[in-house]
C-alpha cells in the first residue's frame, strides 16, 4: 500500500492543492471523469462528496481505500492527466520531473505485489510471445480480467507448438483440452512413472478439467467475446496463474535441465 508520505508526494507536491484545500486541475466534474477515463476504475466520487469531502480530501480517501494495484492505476492516471513539464534549466521544472519519475517507481512497486508473472519459456513461437506480451501489458494497464484471454491464447499456442515440433497431427482448430490430452497420452515425458504416480495422474486429470473450464470461462466471461458478466479480479488472477503454472510445469518436463 502507499504510505501517507507517498500520497502527499502525489497530492501536495506533484498535483498541487489550492490555499482553500482543493486539488489543482480537478473540478468536481473532472474528478468524477478522472477514474473511468484515466484509470479504468469505477469510483463513486459523489458518494465521497456526500460525506463532506473536498476534491483534495476525496482524492486522498479514495487512494487510501484503493488496493495497491488500483493505487498504481490512479498514480499513472494522474501522471497522464497532469504530465510533467518539458525539460528546461528551471529548478522547479527539474523538481517536477524528478517527482514524476519517483511516482512511476512507486506505481511499479505497487504493481509487483499484484501482478501475475508468466514463466520464462525456451520453447515458444511468435503467437506465444505476442500473447505473453499482450497479457503483461493488459495486466499492468487494465487488470487481470482483461488478460485472461491472452493467457489462454499463450497456453493454447504453446501446446500446439509442442505437438508441431514432435510431428503429432492435430485437427483443425483443436481445443486446448484436446491438445493437453495428446501430451499426456503420447509424449514420453508424461508416460514415465513418477513418485506417487496414481496421485499425480489424478492431479493431471484435474488440470485437464480445469483447462476445460478455462475454455468456457474464456468464451463467456472475458473480453474475448462481448459479455456483460466479466470475471472479478481474484478469479481472473486464479485462471491466469493456473495457465502460467501449467506452462511452467510442461516446459520443465519437456526441457532437459
Amino acid at each position: 500500500m502507499m504510505t501517507m508520505q507517498e500520497i502527499n508526494l502525489l497530492v501536495e507536491k506533484y498535483i498541487g492543492t489550492t490555499p482553500d484545500g482543493y486539488l489543482c486541475h480537478f473540478s468536481y466534474s473532472k474528478h468524477e471523469r478522472f477514474y473511468p477515463f484515466y484509470c479504468n476504475l469505477d469510483i463513486d466520487v459523489p458518494a465521497y462528496r456526500a460525506k463532506g469531502h473536498t476534491t483534495r480530501t476525496a482524492f486522498i480517501q479514495i487512494l487510501k481505500d484503493a488496493s495497491p494495484s488500483d493505487q498504481a492505476k490512479i498514480i499513472r492516471g494522474a501522471l497522464i492527466m497532469v504530465p510533467p513539464p518539458d525539460e528546461t534549466d528551471d529548478d522547479n521544472v527539474h523538481k517536477k520531473r524528478t517527482l514524476y519519475k519517483e511516482l512511476l517507481v512507486i506505481a511499479d512497486r505497487l504493481d509487483i505485489h499484484n501482478q501475475v508473472v508468466p514463466p520464462p519459456l525456451l520453447i515458444t513461437s511468435e503467437t506465444v510471445n505476442e500473447a505473453l506480451k499482450d497479457a503483461e501489458t493488459l495486466l499492468k494497464t487494465r487488470g487481470p480480467k482483461s488478460a485472461v484471454d491472452r493467457a489462454h491464447t499463450a497456453l493454447h499456442g504453446y501446446l500446439k507448438r509442442l505437438c508441431q515440433d514432435r510431428g503429432e497431427p492435430l485437427p483443425d482448430n483443436p481445443s486446448l483440452t484436446y491438445i493437453f490430452k495428446i501430451l499426456r497420452e503420447k509424449f514420453p515425458e508424461f508416460a514415465t512413472n513418477i513418485l506417487y504416480d496414481n496421485e499425480a495422474k489424478r492431479v493431471f486429470g484435474s488440470m485437464a478439467s480445469a483447462l476445460d473450464s478455462l475454455n468456457t470461462i474464456r468464451n463467456r466471461a472475458t473480453l474475448a467475446h462481448p459479455s456483460e458478466l466479466l470475471l472479478e479480479d481474484p478469479e481472473a488472477k486464479l485462471y491466469i496463474n493456473l495457465s502460467w503454472a501449467i506452462l511452467a510445469y510442461i516446459e520443465s518436463k519437456i526441457i532437459k535441465k
